[in-house]
């Protein structure tokens, strides 16, 4: 199964338009979110990829979204 991943997330104003959009695997996925978030700090990237990767479960990844 492939994702759709955003080159530069929808929190940072990315949209899913053509040339920022990537075809990724699950892990693939993960990672990208992992090093967006070693980048630039945001929780937004690392409850996508504690989320993608299994670390964290559905009512985290929620919780975390609304805080």
């Amino acid at each position: 199964m492939l994702h759709k991943h955003r080159i530069l997330p929808g929190h940072m104003g990315g949209t899913y338009v053509p040339e920022n959009v990537v075809l990724l695997s699950i892990p693939q996925h993960a990672e990208a979110h992992h090093q967006l978030f070693l980048k630039h700090g945001h929780a937004e990237d690392e409850i996508a990829w504690l989320g993608l990767s299994g670390m964290i479960g559905r009512e985290e990844i929620i919780a975390g979204a609304h805080s």
